[in-house]
């Protein structure tokens, strides 16, 4: 033990200080941007606020030192979510904060097309939406109607997961109807931040923001 303390300093003292200044000179730093900077560079892509939400909301939920160490990503995350109050309401309609644990009861695939069509800035516009979710009986499905055409999908139960084929029929009709947007995806674990962009918004959203999303694929979710 005493022999393997010794080798331990000396290997300490020798390499130390190579190694810190590697670490120093190869591990890429995260910049901080400015919290209005980086609200500003949303707006540029197309996101907007709703309404509803109090100036200065933002900012009542993260500091701006919380925005500026996690760049683009926290903001991107609070701009998909709901306020915190009865209301409910969601902050943009441009993006979805979406968690893949959710399938518990009927109505829950029903609210997944809801927001769906609510970010697709108008062009999905789902009418006379059902479901049925009974995860005893292994069933689940959802139904709507989609200019004009009736559409009824059969899900996989998997206790309360999401079953990632609702996501890539979803994105398919984005190209049966040839959309102007399509489905993104920006994967968190068994969450993600799905957004709805164009071509050149979502080559905008890469380069300005930095963040890997990617066009929504089924497989991605769950």
């Amino acid at each position: 033990m005493r022999t393997f303390i010794i080798v331990a300093l000396t290997a300490l003292l020798l390499y130390g200080y190579k190694i810190f200044k590697f670490l120093k000179n190869n591990v890429k730093k995260i910049e901080k941007v400015p919290f209005k900077e980086q609200l500003e560079i949303f707006k540029a892509i197309g996101f907007k606020i709703n309404k509803e939400i109090p100036e200065g909301y933002l900012l009542s939920l993260h500091d701006t030192t919380e925005y500026e160490n996690n760049p683009y990503n926290l903001l991107y995350l609070v701009l998909g979510s709901f306020t915190e109050d009865d209301s409910y309401a969601p902050i943009t309609n441009n993006c979805w904060h979406f968690d893949a644990e959710c399938i518990n009861d009927h109505g829950d695939y029903a609210t997944i097309i809801e927001n769906i069509g609510r970010i697709s800035n108008g062009e999905l516009n789902f009418k006379n939406v059902k479901d049925y979710v009974d995860i005893e009986e292994m069933q689940a499905w959802v139904s709507f109607v989609l200019n004009d055409d009736a559409y009824k999908w059969n899900f996989k139960v998997d206790d309360d997961w999401v079953d990632g084929a609702v996501f890539e029929n979803l994105q398919n009709l984005t190209e049966k109807y040839q959309t102007k947007g399509r489905f993104t995806n920006y994967g968190l674990g068994q969450d993600c931040i799905i957004g709805y962009l164009t071509n050149s918004q979502f080559a905008e959203f890469k380069q300005r923001t930095n963040l890997d999303i990617q066009w929504l694929e089924g497989s991605q979710i769950n």
